[in-house]
């Protein structure tokens, strides 16, 4: 979640709602560590998950999918 600064109490809780949808995204896709990136088509996953900051994975894993599609 990017840092904002808390002006408010209204801040707070639109903080906490926005948090809440990106934290139910990462919860129903079993998401624990970010950057996690994962590779979807027709709504199905494809290829292996990324997980952590690794540019020749990502790479590796991006040239793999686009042969798939």
């Amino acid at each position: 979640m990017p840092y904002y600064a808390i002006k408010s109490a209204e801040d707070f809780d639109n903080q906490l709602e926005e948090a809440g949808d990106q934290v139910g995204v990462a919860t129903a896709q079993n998401i624990t560590s970010l950057p996690t990136f994962r590779f979807f088509k027709n709504k199905q996953r494809h290829c292996d998950d990324v997980i952590g900051a690794n540019p020749t994975k990502l790479e590796d894993e991006i040239k793999k999918h686009s042969k798939i599609c």
